[in-house]
């Protein structure tokens, strides 16, 4: 037990200082925790971004070259349709 003199209150106040430098957390530490979340979380954003810009990327390639592909292939199909309508037609008269 610390025994105060109440002339020299000074070991007191020491002693307070002391245990509460003691008990606070070290701010050093719990700012580099808060920065490696973050850290962290930025690290997961920039590959959420990257996985968008894929995905971007991807349809402009589909909307670009597929799709004309695509409508060319139709426009060929719908000939053969007609084709094939005009020989059921031919056929149909005619059961084997």
């Amino acid at each position: 037990m610390l025994l105060v003199n109440a002339d020299r209150p000074e070991p007191m106040r020491s002693g307070a200082r002391e245990l509460a430098l003691f008990l606070t957390p070290e701010p050093g530490a719990e700012a580099k925790e808060v920065e490696e979340t973050i850290e962290g979380m930025l690290l997961r954003l920039e590959e959420f971004c990257s996985l968008a810009d894929l995905i971007r990327s991807d349809t402009s390639q589909i909307l670009e070259e597929n799709i004309p592909v695509l409508k060319a292939k139709l426009t060929e199909m719908r000939g053969i349709y007609a084709k094939v309508d005009r020989l059921e037609v031919r056929l149909g008269k005619r059961r084997f």
